[in-house]
């Protein structure tokens, strides 16, 4: 699910489309369709694009947010998943789970701009807003952070007694990461 703020729509990834409801009614508005394993969505208000990763055909679908036709659709990596618009570098950032990396996307073509290897396998991320994207390894119980201007990872942490990490959350104000684990903990 993913709330577009500015139009007060739901955006909800379904199997093989993202299905857009208006907040107030529960209306169906609209659908983008022609998706493969829809997961993750993110919204850029400044070039009113949406993004969508389908991990069928390890794709990130770049859609007008006001008429929701699909303008194109760039090359993500293997089992694109989880989905971020970090506002410091004005990308959307696709989390790939088999191939283990963050594929980065140039938000106002939708091309694929860099490709970075997390060193495990990614379930949610979260930005500070400031250049900072932190992320779950859910294979390694670990967290990673990138530096989201030079497109690189420039820290990892353990996260025991946390395993399998997949849930994230930030709380920017006192500068903490939540995650939620899959031994009914958080860390």
């Amino acid at each position: 699910l993913a709330l577009d703020t500015a139009s007060h729509r739901l955006f909800v990834a379904r199997n093989d489309r993202v299905m857009v409801i208006d907040e107030s009614s529960g209306k169906l508005l609209g659908e983008i369709t022609g998706l493969h394993r829809t997961h993750g969505i993110a919204f850029d208000y400044r070039t009113g694009h949406g993004f969508v990763t389908a991990s069928g055909d390890s794709s990130v679908t770049m859609f007008d947010l006001a008429s929701l036709k699909v303008l194109g659709a760039a090359k993500a990596g293997a089992g694109a998943d989880a989905l971020i618009f970090d506002e410091a570098s004005r990308h959307p950032f696709s989390f790939n789970g088999v191939a283990n990396t963050a594929t980065v996307i140039d938000g106002r073509t939708g091309a694929s701009v860099a490709s970075i290897p997390l060193g495990g396998r990614p379930e949610f991320a979260a930005s500070d807003g400031a250049g900072r994207i932190f992320v779950n390894l859910e294979d390694s119980s670990a967290m990673v952070e990138i530096d989201s201007k030079a497109n690189r990872v420039t820290r990892r942490w353990p996260l025991a007694p946390c395993e399998s990490p997949s849930g994230l959350a930030i709380d920017v104000v006192h500068h903490r990461l939540l995650s939620g684990c899959e031994n009914k903990i958080m860390t």
